[in-house]
């Protein structure tokens, strides 16, 4: 085989691979991020022959080696110097369109000042970003941070001269996400510190939602999330034992009659810094107890109604167990409540 000739068998083995073109003045334009030129370079591959692509920005962090977050920066800063818009769309990827380099791009980019005697780019190119896509690229945004809980982005290093996107303010959805996850924290030391011997493995995604789901059954109460710890460490101890677990007092399964709720209230009444119980949990409780009592009182005071003395025998059954609590008629009708030791 000649040199020619293997020349073309190497040419026709990548002829279904193709090629990709973009704009020279975006690709020595070196006051643009490399990652910002390649997230152009990207798009182009994904519009082809038309200025328009919709993939979606986890295959785009994939394909490029990054993070999504930094996928946003590099989109942000080409959006900044007006070379990218975005439209945001719903239950599908973004629609991302190329622009054609302005006017005022291409002079900034052919002057001395961008071809490398590194002074500023003229203020005037500030205003090649279309008045859409700013908006649209800080909707899209909005929407994932709140969804995914980033936090703060920094800013990207857009040309020089450009104003630093205003950052977004963190929406109320997003603070009360952050609020739960620093209980969720506050919490799971705490379980830490009373069972040191059942960490192992950390905070896991599991365990993390479970007692997210607790804080918010309490109303994000820690207080209560810390007392149902100590109720566990007190019932194994000194009443009967068995596992112990986040999930023993964080969730529910098909054997629970309660719901979430009433049962970390639960294990929060045999906490041992419990002496009255109605006056150390959380209103929810102390109101399911004062129902309680209630029924009792009208199953003592009605003898003779079989209904009441059946929800009556009930309500007591739950006073002695939950809260420790037994019924006794007094005299004159009266009743007497006392506190089991």
């Amino acid at each position: 085989m000649t040199s020619d000739e293997k020349i073309v068998s190497v040419q026709s083995k990548w002829i279904g691979h193709g090629f990709t073109q973009f704009w020279n003045v975006v690709l020595l334009n070196s006051r643009l991020s490399l990652g910002a030129r390649m997230l152009h370079a990207t798009l182009s591959y994904y519009a082809r022959q038309s200025n328009q692509a919709w993939p979606g920005q986890p295959k785009l962090a994939e394909q490029m080696g990054v993070a999504e977050r930094t996928v946003r920066d590099y989109l942000r800063e080409l959006e900044t110097c007006g070379l990218v818009a975005t439209t945001r769309r719903r239950n599908t990827s973004n629609l991302y369109r190329l622009l054609d380099p302005s006017p005022a791009y291409m002079a900034a980019f052919e002057s001395a000042d961008i071809a490398g005697s590194g002074l500023p780019v003229p203020a005037d190119i500030s205003g090649t970003v279309p008045a859409e896509s700013a908006a649209e690229v800080e909707a899209v945004e909005v929407q994932e941070e709140e969804v995914k809980n980033l936090g703060d982005q920094k800013s990207p290093s857009a040309l020089p001269g450009l104003e630093a996107p205003t950052p977004v303010a963190k929406s109320d959805k997003q603070r009360e996400v952050e609020e739960v996850e620093l209980k969720v924290e506050q919490i799971w030391a705490y379980w830490s510190e009373v069972f040191p011997d059942r960490v192992t493995v950390g905070l896991t995604d599991s365990r993390r939602r479970s007692v997210r789901k607790a804080v918010r059954a309490v109303g994000g109460s820690v207080e209560i999330c810390n007392a149902a710890i100590d109720g566990l460490k007190q019932y194994r101890a000194t009443v009967k034992p068995g596992e112990i677990g986040l999930s023993v007092i964080f969730e529910t399964n098909m054997k629970d009659r309660s719901n979430l709720t009433e049962k970390i209230e639960w294990w929060a009444s045999q906490a041992p810094k419990v002496g009255q119980a109605e006056r150390h949990v959380s209103p929810l409780l102390r109101q399911r107890i004062t129902d309680q009592k209630i029924l009792v009182v009208t199953m003592l005071r009605s003898p003779t109604n079989e209904s009441a003395r059946e929800r009556g025998e009930a309500a007591a059954a739950w006073l002695r167990e939950n809260a420790h609590i037994e019924a006794h008629a007094g005299s004159g009708g009266a009743v007497i409540w006392k506190e089991i030791a």
